[in-house]
């Protein structure tokens, strides 16, 4: 993500290019945005109550590419109703809702 690092890299190229001088790019190395204005690129232009259960997701260290990844496993009959639940560190009745969340339900229901 954007931390400091990706901001150090700006910084300097911007006094690089003179358009910023030393005081400004130590300013913008100190910039912090708070957290309440932080978006998730993942939860951006989402339905409210799809992001609470996003975010647990999230939380859980699962991306929705990722979880994206475990359910088209599952809906093509690749692995299991168990295995994907497993994947996605869940049980099985949470996978249909986790399905139901991404608009995807497998061909055996």
């Amino acid at each position: 993500m954007g931390g400091p690092v990706q901001s150090k890299h700006h910084d300097i190229a911007l006094k690089e290019a003179k358009i910023i001088d030393e005081n400004t790019a130590n300013d913008l190395r100190q910039a912090r945005a708070p957290a309440q204005e932080k978006i998730d690129p993942e939860l951006a232009n989402l339905d409210e109550r799809l992001v609470g259960r996003k975010e647990e997701l999230l939380g859980r260290g699962l991306s929705a590419f990722y979880v994206g990844l475990c359910l088209e496993a599952w809906t093509r009959g690749v692995v299991s109703a168990g295995r994907a639940a497993e994947m996605l560190l869940a049980d099985d009745l949470e996978l249909w809702a986790i399905a139901e969340l991404f608009g995807l339900m497998p061909a055996t229901q």
